[in-house]
């Protein structure tokens, strides 16, 4: 069975109701363009999504690591009330497009409708509109299932770094004085190598 999870705001209405004047005003006057940035310029409607939590970026884009398009999405039926969500949003004009972030795989059942904002060409804003699927597994838990994943993705790099260096070791230690000379012995780089900080 199906279940969908939505994230309009309660404190905006979820038709994107504009805000009064007097917090327009407020806004202005006191030069609060984050603020400003979530009113839709043309209409004067507050984004009713909030944005993604930096735990939840982390999770989903760990454990849905494919994005796709809202409109070539074809892994699965979506939901009525996730479509219905989505064309909410296409009507604010907020966002540079909605995304489905899913997985390849069975590990995590449950895609997410993602509402991206381009802030400049290298800088996006992730906001969680719905999610849906059979199990809607609680942000703990997907926190520690993204861990876990990314620990092994780690693990598995740094263990491939280690027997590239361990094989150039032995090459480096057989090689003769002349190869060095000649510069037929190159310098190893481990490019891959995992970095805490």
């Amino acid at each position: 069975m199906q279940q969908v999870e939505t994230f309009e705001c309660t404190e905006v209405s979820s038709d994107g109701v504009a805000p009064d004047a007097a917090t327009i005003a407020l806004i202005e006057s006191l030069g609060l363009t984050g603020q400003k940035s979530m009113i839709n310029k043309e209409a004067g409607l507050v984004c009713p999504y909030r944005k993604m939590k930096a735990d939840e970026s982390f999770a989903y884009g760990v454990l849905c690591g494919t994005k796709t398009p809202l409109k070539d999405y074809c892994d699965e039926q979506i939901p009525l009330r996730v479509l219905q969500v989505a064309a909410h949003a296409n009507t604010l004009d907020i966002f540079t497009r909605l995304e489905v972030w899913h997985t390849q795989n069975a590990d995590v059942k449950d895609p997410v409708l993602v509402g991206v904002r381009e802030k400049s060409p290298y800088s996006f804003e992730y906001f969680l509109l719905a999610r849906w699927g059979e199990m809607l597994e609680p942000i703990a838990t997907l926190l520690k299932m993204a861990a876990d994943k990314q620990r092994e993705v780690f693990l598995s790099e740094a263990r491939a770094a280690l027997a590239e260096a361990e094989s150039d070791i032995r090459l480096i230690e057989k090689a003769a004085a002349s190869d060095f000379i000649a510069g037929r012995a190159k310098k190893p780089s481990y490019s891959n190598a995992f970095r805490m900080y």
